[in-house]
């Protein structure tokens, strides 16, 4: 008697064992994070001091483009000066966004961030341009037309 319960218990344990198992195949995949469109500043810290009142931001713009390249409207100091090309270090899980300026070879990158606030998606990048003291964090939020 007692060796049908040890089967039984062995049975059930394998049987729990099996229905924990990780089946990822219905798992559903992460989406690729988009960020094409045109986004305006929100926020602007240096070394986590806000300064986003020292500087008129609200008429600066960066416009991701689907194709991969940038531009900007009512240019400000930003980690880039000039037009050019970005992209995501991973579209699916990016922890950084490079740029690359018209026709150079040198690319920049971006710490990058992607939350949603307050039910707006917003971009946050983190990057030290020129002296590596100061470290400025720009919060853009898409502007939805």
């Amino acid at each position: 008697m007692r060796t049908i319960y040890m089967q039984a218990l062995a049975i059930v344990m394998l049987v729990s064992c099996l229905s924990c198992e990780n089946n990822d195949d219905n798992a559903p995949a992460e989406a690729v994070k988009n960020i094409d469109g045109s986004w305006k500043v929100v926020n602007v810290t240096r070394n986590d001091l806000d300064i986003t009142g020292a500087f008129d931001f609200t008429r600066f713009r960066v416009n991701f483009s689907e194709d991969g390249t940038y531009s900007f409207e009512n240019y400000l100091p930003f980690i880039v000066k000039e037009e050019g090309d970005w992209a995501l270090d991973d579209p699916q899980y990016p922890f950084k966004i490079i740029f690359r300026e018209g026709s150079s070879a040198e690319t920049l990158a971006a710490d990058l961030t992607y939350p949603v606030v307050q039910g707006n998606r917003q971009i946050q990048l983190t990057f030290s341009p020129g002296c590596q003291l100061n470290r400025y964090k720009y919060v853009l939020e898409r502007i939805n037309e």
